[in-house]
């Protein structure tokens, strides 16, 4: 997997914010790795999540 992007494992944005969730920001969760390329995902994050639960950005 190293080889087509970054991978790693950290914090996830509490649940309870709603601020933290429903942007534009793929959020992938491992069960979605069983499905081959992944082209999108259920769950999406905000800026806001990103910039304050000390999130790093994995680009493919």
């Amino acid at each position: 997997m190293g080889s087509i992007g970054d991978w790693g494992a950290g914090a996830t944005p509490a649940k309870g914010n709603s601020d933290y969730y429903g942007g534009n920001i793929l959020w992938l969760r491992t069960g979605e790795l069983n499905n081959g390329v992944v082209y999108d995902t259920e769950i999406k994050i905000t800026e806001k999540a990103l910039q304050e639960c000390s999130l790093r950005l994995n680009k493919a």
